[in-house]
């Protein structure tokens, strides 16, 4: 028995494309976050040096202690990394059994009950900055080492706004847009295989 033939003799609808080209675009989150946190720390650090080099030698402790938490701001971006890449791949995996079976019944199910999931983790790569916990805050360093580039949180809240959005209405499409249809009524647009 396929996949996409349910016990009743019915068919999966084909997923809107739409929802398909939503879907399969959100891998790209976790490549943009990824690349802006490590662009953003690069920067930090650059700056915290400046502000280091032409400030009074007694308010910082050495640039050391400043690598030491963009360190650890390294560390927490390498888990966002990984992270966000499962995300995208399970998005990939729905993608592709869309594409290629339809909108099944355990596909529907999976939409759901990723999305939690998923909406969390944009929430916490948003509201939990590699910056914010790497420990610099309230320590002898340069502020923006504590808080990042001012342009970090905003680029950071956009992506993740714009992956929650892309998500949100991928699921509503394919949950609306697919379905089941009785053998031998044609659907709307051109058959897929």
């Amino acid at each position: 028995m396929s996949i996409g033939v349910g016990t009743a003799g019915r068919r999966a609808r084909p997923a809107p494309r739409t929802a398909l080209l939503l879907m399969a675009h959100l891998p790209l989150t976790g490549v943009n976050v990824t690349v802006l946190t490590f662009v953003a720390i690069d920067q930090a650090l650059r700056l915290a040096a400046e502000t280091m080099r032409t400030s009074d030698k007694d308010e910082y402790t050495n640039m050391g202690t400043g690598e030491f938490y963009m360190g650890q701001a390294a560390g927490t971006a390498w888990t966002y990394a990984m992270l966000l890449a499962v995300a995208g791949a399970i998005a990939l995996v729905m993608t592709w059994i869309a594409r290629r079976h339809g909108v099944t019944a355990p596909l529907r199910a999976g939409l759901v009950v990723f999305a939690i999931p998923f909406l969390f983790l944009l929430l916490v790569v948003t509201l939990g900055m590699p910056f914010w916990l790497s420990g610099a805050n309230g320590e002898p360093v340069p502020k923006v080492l504590g808080d990042g580039p001012p342009w970090y949180l905003t680029a950071i809240t956009t992506q993740t706004s714009l992956a929650a959005v892309a998500y949100i209405a991928g699921a509503v499409l394919m949950l609306r847009g697919g379905g089941v249809r009785r053998p031998g009524h044609q659907a709307a647009g051109p058959a897929r295989r």
